[in-house]
């Protein structure tokens, strides 16, 4: 009878080691799942505001930016041909000119 006595005793130390050692498991895995849960909540938070941007707002003006870049290079082109002709009407002359004193 007592050995049987000691033999449910120490069943029973070992279930309630077992016991303790899972509660231990299950609070690590709440710890975790609460670490998770507020990754998840952060990561929707970033999602939904990204969502909620005017992106056809964003678009529209980065278009126009760009067209508007687009009409000051062309504008910066015309500028550079026209001083492009003046140097060249300049070099004519001055290559004229020298020709003339040459001649005398």
């Amino acid at each position: 009878d007592i050995t049987k006595m000691n033999d449910i005793v120490r069943k029973m130390d070992q279930l309630l080691q077992d016991a303790q050692e899972a509660q231990t498991k299950l609070e690590e895995q709440e710890v975790r799942l609460r670490s998770l849960r507020t990754l998840v909540d952060s990561q929707e938070e970033r999602n939904s505001k990204f969502e909620r941007q005017d992106w056809d707002g964003r678009l529209s003006n980065i278009t126009a930016s760009c067209q508007d870049l687009d009409k000051q290079r062309m504008q910066q082109v015309e500028r550079l041909e026209l001083v492009e002709r003046k140097l060249e009407q300049h070099i004519k002359s001055y290559d004229e000119l020298e020709l003339d004193d040459v001649a005398k």
